[in-house]
């Protein structure tokens, strides 16, 4: 699903027409209640996992940049003996390296990595949501909590200019405003960064 269709399935929930009394609101509108829900996302600590595995290993080398959604790196793998074949790298044996106006790096320790040029690096961690797009897809494990917390922003902006809907519509944020932060709470395990995530300075 797209941000847009999305943000329409917003507009729909909230019943807003020209001649309803109190404020209404246009398309781009409901796209900025979306984003303001990924906001929220983050702001609560939510994150989203990613993996990426484009980055080619060189002879004698290693330091690997990080790719630049990681906001926290979780997990290192190493391609070997067959394509798709991956190692997990110990914690032990890998770090973060960070100098100001660098890139961020993957340091993986020599005594562990013998770098060979045909295969990849494998690279698994947690990125923030970033504002969408009319046309940007957004995760459909999250399409339900960006919903309902869209709603409830645009509920409280149409709320605002009174009207006889006014009531209704504040009563119909609470509302969408529990389910979203009930959602919040019960998060899976995937969208939590965990105790041995590294943090990528500057992210």
């Amino acid at each position: 699903m797209t941000a847009g269709t999305l943000a329409a399935r917003i507009a729909v929930r909230c019943h807003d027409a020209g001649y309803l009394e109190g404020p209404t609101a246009a398309a781009a509108d409901y796209l900025a209640f979306l984003n303001d829900a990924v906001e929220d996302w983050n702001a609560s600590g939510g994150f989203y996992p990613i993996s990426d595995a484009t980055t080619l290993q060189v002879a004698d080398t290693y330091d690997y940049a990080i790719p630049a959604l990681f906001a926290y790196v979780d997990e290192v793998g190493i391609e070997s003996e067959s394509v798709g074949h991956y190692h997990t790298v110990d914690f032990q044996f890998w770090y973060i390296d960070y100098r100001t106006g660098s890139t961020p790096t993957i340091h993986i320790r020599r005594s562990w990595f013998t770098p060979d040029a045909p295969y990849h690096i494998l690279i698994a961690g947690h990125k923030r949501l970033a504002a969408f797009a009319t046309g940007d897809t957004v995760p459909p494990d999250l399409s339900a909590y960006l919903r309902e917390r869209g709603l409830y922003h645009a509920l409280h902006y149409l709320s605002a200019g009174g009207g006889s809907l006014a009531a209704d519509r504040r009563a119909a944020a609470q509302f969408a405003l529990q389910v979203s932060a009930d959602m919040e709470n019960k998060r899976s395990l995937a969208f939590r960064i965990n105790a041995q995530s590294q943090y990528v300075p500057g992210r």
